[in-house]
This record gives structure tokens, sequence and C-alpha cells, in this order.
């Protein structure tokens, strides 16, 4: 399977660097605009998919309507697999300020899904996507956290957390088997 996951585009939130999690801000503007231009082009580049999926979160699934109008196809599915992390307490809050707690590995905290948790939830989809579309091309509309744990799945020697800006309507491109992630291509607007 070839899978590229796609970050929604900006919302207030995101300008404004709060942590919105779970929180189902739509897009502005601006992340209206970016989704046009990332579909403009997916359209330019020729690229296809044989499915269209997203994160049920607003922002994703406006996204997804936005990009499936360039690339002629439906969202087929919405998958709680890919929403973001669900960063509890932090929801909300301005992003430097809890920056410490976030990049500590070790952080738990009673509604906060801490690295292993949502890494394990984002494989657990990844699986599953692959036992329904193998031998498919997928693109899947999520979250910065989400791609973020499939780079983390895909090589945990050179990713984690803290180290790889995935900016809004970055595409990510991975190779999918059964035994092996593989990113193949890093696409940003």
């Amino acid at each position: 399977m070839i899978l590229t996951l796609i970050r929604h585009g900006e919302t207030d939130y995101n300008k404004n660097s709060l942590i919105q999690g779970h929180i189902d801000n739509p897009l502005n503007d601006t992340g209206i605009s970016q989704a046009h231009k990332l579909g403009t082009k997916l359209k330019t580049l020729n690229r296809s998919f044989d499915f269209l999926g997203s994160s049920p979160l607003v922002r994703a699934a406006k996204t997804a309507d936005i990009i499936s109008k360039y690339t002629n196809m439906e969202v087929s599915f919405y998958d709680k697999h890919f929403m973001e992390r669900d960063f509890g307490e932090f929801d909300g809050k301005y992003y430097f300020d809890v920056l410490d707690n976030m990049h500590d590995p070790n952080y738990k905290k009673t509604h906060y899904e801490n690295d292993e948790m949502i890494i394990k939830r984002v494989k657990k989809g990844i699986m599953n996507l692959y036992q329904n579309y193998k031998g498919n091309r997928v693109a899947v509309v999520c979250h910065s956290h989400v791609i973020k744990s499939l780079l983390i799945i895909s090589n945990p020697d050179h990713y984690d957390f803290n180290n790889y800006f995935i900016g809004n309507l970055s595409a990510l491109t991975f190779k999918v088997n059964n035994d092996k992630i593989e990113l193949i291509e890093h696409l940003n607007i």
C-alpha cells in the first residue's frame, strides 16, 4: 500500500500557537486557501488515490472535502485512529507554556495520550488500512502528531515527536508493507 498522510489546513488555534488536540476547530480562511492550493498541486502533479479518508475532526474533514474536488473522488472513510493526540489538560493552552511537559516522552497524566499510547493507536489504524486497502494508493487527511507517530514507527532511531516539523498541508507518502513502513516523499505546498 502506498499511503499519503496529509496534515489539515490552518486553524486559528494553529495561527495563535494554541494546542487544539481534540478541540473540533474549523479551518480559517488561510487553511481553506491552503487546502485549495494543495488540491491544485496534486492535480498538477497528476497524483491520484484509490481511496481518500480523514480524521473525523472538522479541520481534517473539511480539508479532505476540498482536496476531493481536485482528485475527483469522494471521501471514502473517517477513522478515529487518525485523530490528533488527546492533549487532555493542555488543550487550549499556549504551546510554549507546556512545551517541556509535551517534549518529555515519559510524561503521563490522566486524560493525556502519551507517546506510547498515540503510537499504538496510529499503528493499529495503519495496519487496519493495510489489511483493507493492500495494493492501493490511499490518502488520509489527519494531524501533526499522527504523522509524527508514523515517522517514529517507520524509523524510531531517526524520528521523535520533537525533531521533525510537519506544516499545515504537508503531505508525507509512505510505502507500507506487513513488516516495514518507509517514508518515500515529503511534499510541502
